[in-house]
């Protein structure tokens, strides 16, 4: 009984759907009128395409039906069974009595959409199907079409519009859309659909009409093909000169090397423009697109519908409301007529306000109201009281559109208030803790010890629960961290490091290193290297220690060979006291009053000559006790008893005889003795000239030997 009332309800379902899509099929075939106008004025060619018989008796195979009581079955995701009535005779379904709108049934219409690939690829296109099963992409030739929706398709949704094409709609190996549908109801193969069309070999002819007749015959020769041109007569108008108006082959394959003849205006000249070259352009504004068409091709031209805004009235529908060369213009043979046609009527509706019913109910109100409804799911509810509600729809409440128009419907799915825990092993502590706080999620961190690495501080070694595992609210996740890297070395012993040597030993910059001077190196080989350092080798350090490193100088045969005597006639020396190198004057030569030179040493006789004596009779002489020029009274004069003058000698006063003889005393001249300068006085290097100009002694061996820099005396 069961049964019974069953196959009762199957029938009477099929029986409605067969009279619904008998009744939708006068718009259907008035779409197919549309689209056939709308292609022939964008000229695309689809051409002749090789097909492959299906089967060897010329007819498709059909697959065999397993289930045993007559009926085919599906089962759907909800757990509902379409079931379709295979007749009496017990064959397949039939793809008239199948019920578009059926979520499965549109689900396999979009399936097959998704992946068909249409025939004219095979030619050299790179088209595909739009969710309405119309061509986009590129077509054979290089034109290009975009997507839009069918006008034939006005009330109809994308599924059911494509399904009344489902006899046209063929793909290169997934079958036509209505044997794709039944194979997969049937759960038949489509093995036998693969490889139904050859590739065309040979190259696609691009369409150059309304190009430039030199970058045509570029274009055409690039393709390896060979062209020649004909003349189309003068060009209507400068704008039209050289312009190519026709081509023999176009949108077609053909052999590399085949010629195309292209028929192209000449010259622009206004004078020669003869009336047969001209046509007069009619008024069609107001005519239907057809008789519009038809009138304009009649005369030579080229006509290009274009789609304009919905009619005022259903009886202005597809009328030509502009066109762009007016009535009366002369034009050319062959120029292209763009019209302008009023769209459909279509009435226009509200859409309603479905934010927080039910899906189900959301969607019955919008069927009923004449709209194309289609529901997408945004996720699980905020709440319970959100579940499998509307959330908002597109377009937006209150919005005015056409009747028939898609509208869809944005729902939640069922409240769920857990979250799953994600993976956040290898992260950073603050980056995890971030993540989790996201999530609503509470924590516990455990610190497992130091990294081995720095780049390893903080990083989560480990995470429960595990990743994937569902958390309700208020539980609590832990995760295992490791802590602050701490830096730490062995002190290495640094003496006899050069500075290069301790840089590159601490590179990293981890320690704080303050360098000094300390004494100059005994040997050469210590030069500038570690003489002591402030910690001892082998004690362990940690990132921020201070370590005071005492270098030594360089050595005294390494300064006395970097030091540059710049002064003429002098030698750089080791200053013992300083412990500096110095320069002095050679031997033989003696430093200015300024310091600045070497001047060669004077002889005695110069010495002598330069000498001047300030007493009168005197002379001046040198002295072998002090070893310089000194002054002397002449010979006949004797110094005066304050040494200051020289006094004639007196007269020797003959010997009385019985008296006592008297000698006569000899005065030797007295010698003025300078006292020293006082320190003062000394430390400022004055020359023994500059000295005895001031009244003061200079030492022998400084007027002879003296000295420049830290070694003067004086």
């Amino acid at each position: 009984m069961k049964n019974s009332l069953t196959l009762i309800s199957i029938f009477w379902l099929i029986l409605s759907l067969t009279t619904a899509v008998a009744q939708e099929k006068p718009d259907t075939k008035k779409g197919e009128a549309w689209e056939q106008q709308v292609r022939d004025s964008l000229g695309a060619t689809f051409g002749d395409l090789t097909r492959r018989e299906i089967g060897k008796d010329g007819s498709r195979a059909q697959g065999d039906d397993d289930n045993t009581d007559g009926a085919d079955s599906s089962q759907d995701v909800d757990g509902t069974t379409v079931t379709g009535d295979t007749g009496a005779g017990g064959g397949p379904v039939d793809p008239a009595g199948l019920d578009p709108a059926n979520p499965d049934i549109s689900a396999l219409i979009r399936q097959w959409i998704s992946i068909a690939k249409p025939p004219i690829n095979v030619q050299g296109a790179n088209a595909h199907y739009t969710q309405w099963g119309t061509l986009a992409g590129q077509m054979i030739g290089g034109r290009s079409v975009q997507n839009s929706r069918p006008d034939a398709a006005a009330g109809m949704s994308s599924e059911v519009y494509a399904w009344s094409q489902r006899d046209r709609l063929d793909s290169i190996d997934h079958c036509k859309l209505a044997e794709y549908v039944m194979s997969q109801i049937n759960e038949a193969g489509i093995e036998n659909c693969r490889g139904r069309y050859k590739k065309v070999s040979g190259v696609t002819v691009r369409d150059v009409v309304g190009i430039n007749r030199d970058k045509a015959r570029q274009m055409l020769e690039a393709q390896g093909l060979k062209v020649q041109t004909k003349s189309g007569g003068p060009a209507p108008s400068a704008a039209k000169a050289f312009i190519v108006t026709k081509q023999d082959k176009m949108a077609v394959h053909v052999a590399p090397g085949s010629i195309i003849t292209l028929t192209a205006y000449g010259d622009f000249n206004g004078d020669r423009i003869q009336q047969s070259e001209t046509v007069t352009m009619p008024v069609v504004t107001g005519l239907p697109a057809a008789q519009a068409k038809k009138t304009l091709e009649a005369l030579g031209l080229k006509v290009s519908l274009l789609m304009g805004t919905p009619a005022i009235s259903k009886e202005q529908a597809y009328k030509v409301v502009r066109q762009d060369h007016g009535g009366g213009t002369q034009v050319a043979p062959g120029t292209i007529v763009k019209l302008t046609l009023y769209d459909e009527y279509k009435t226009p509706i509200t859409i309603p306000a479905l934010a927080g019913l039910p899906g189900a109910v959301a969607r019955s109100q919008l069927l009923a109201a004449g709209f194309t409804v289609e529901q997408k799911s945004v996720g699980k509810a905020p709440d319970a009281s959100n579940a499998f509600t509307v959330r908002d729809t597109i377009p937006a409440a209150k919005t005015v559109v056409a009747k028939g128009s898609l509208v869809v419907i944005n729902t939640y799915a069922a409240f769920d208030d857990s979250v799953v825990m994600p993976n956040i092993i290898g992260m950073n502590r603050r980056e995890a803790q971030l993540k989790l706080d996201s999530l609503g999620i509470n924590i516990r961190t455990k610190e497992s010890g130091e990294p081995p690495r720095q780049q390893q501080q903080y990083l989560v070694t480990a995470q429960s629960p595990a990743e994937g595992a569902k958390i309700r609210p208020n539980m609590r996740a832990e995760i295992t961290h490791y802590g602050a890297y701490v830096w730490r070395r062995v002190m290495p012993d640094l003496r006899g490091l050069s500075r290069d040597m301790v840089s590159a030993s601490f590179s990293d910059g981890k320690i704080i290193i303050t360098s000094v001077w300390g004494d100059t190196a005994p040997t050469n080989a210590k030069s500038e290297t570690v003489a002591s350092q402030s910690i001892s080798p082998g004690i362990q350090i940690k990132e921020g220690t201070s370590l005071r490193l005492v270098y030594f100088r360089k050595s005294r045969d390494h300064q006395l060979a970097a030091f540059n005597c710049k002064i003429p006639n002098s030698v750089r020396y080791w200053n013992a006291a300083k412990s500096v190198p110095g320069c002095q004057c050679r031997q033989g030569f003696s430093p200015s009053q300024d310091g600045k030179k070497c001047i060669k040493n004077k002889t005695r006789e110069q010495l002598v000559a330069e000498f001047r004596c300030t007493v009168p009779n005197s002379q001046s002489y040198w002295n072998q006790s002090t070893g310089r020029p000194a002054c002397q009274c002449r010979q006949g004069f004797s110094p005066s008893r304050d040494g200051k003058n020289c006094l004639a000698a007196r007269p020797v006063v003959p010997t009385v005889r019985n008296q006592p003889q008297i000698k006569p005393q000899v005065v030797k001249p007295q010698i003025q003795r300078l006292p020293p300068p006082p320190p003062h006085i000394a430390s400022q290097g004055f020359s023994c000239e500059k000295l005895r100009k001031m009244g003061y002694s200079c030492p022998v061996r400084n007027c002879l030997y003296g000295v420049i820099g830290d070694d003067c005396d004086l």
